[in-house]
Formats: structure tokens, sequence, C-alpha cells
């Protein structure tokens, strides 16, 4: 295969469009500790949210979002910044599960 149909390659496949189950899942809401439970939230970096999704123009393409304008770029960052608290929620949640497991009730009576 030439050098230029190499970079062809992917050329016309549709990104895959990402889902807050995908980011949640694929490095737990720990932050960078994922996979620990930790006594307090560290939230991802926007890079770690980048790279989940391949890349930051694989991210920028999954939500139909183009990497040549400034509004686009600013709301990939507001996309960002939801999921960051979508994460905080679910720490937050789990902490409650995890907290009334150790005393034998369910969370829903919190």
């Amino acid at each position: 295969m030439t050098r230029e149909a190499e970079g062809l390659a992917g050329f016309g496949k549709r990104p895959r469009k990402f889902s807050m189950q995908d980011i949640n899942t694929s490095h737990g809401n720990a932050g960078p500790s994922s996979g620990t439970s930790s006594a307090t939230f560290v939230p991802k970096s926007n890079d770690q949210y980048y790279e989940e999704a391949g890349g930051f123009n694989t991210f920028m393409h999954s939500y139909g979002l183009k990497t040549w304008s400034n509004a686009d770029i600013h709301e990939g960052k507001i996309l960002i910044e939801s999921f960051r608290q979508q994460d905080r929620l679910d720490w937050e949640e789990s902490k409650k599960t995890e907290a009334s497991k150790k005393r034998g009730r369910s969370a829903i009576y919190d």
C-alpha cells in the first residue's frame, strides 16, 4: 500500500459517537487513580477525555464539531465540563452507596 493510500485508509468512515456511559466505564470516575476508591474526587483533565475518545480530532468529530471553528472548540470544552460534572455526581453517588452498604442500608433511604 502506498504512503498516500495508507493515509486515506480510514477516510470516509463515520466517527464513533461516544456517550457518557462509554466515558464513565472506560476509566472509572475517580479520575487518574481509576479503579480505586478515593476519599476526594479527582477530576480528569481535558486531555484524558480526548484520549478516551481517540484524540482531540476524534472527540470533536464524534460530536459533529469542527476543529477549525473556535465556536465548536468552545462547545467541545463545554461538553467536557458537563462530563466532568457528571463524573463528580457519579462519584458522590458511589460514595453514598458505599457508606450505606457499610451501615447495612439501601442508598434509596438516605
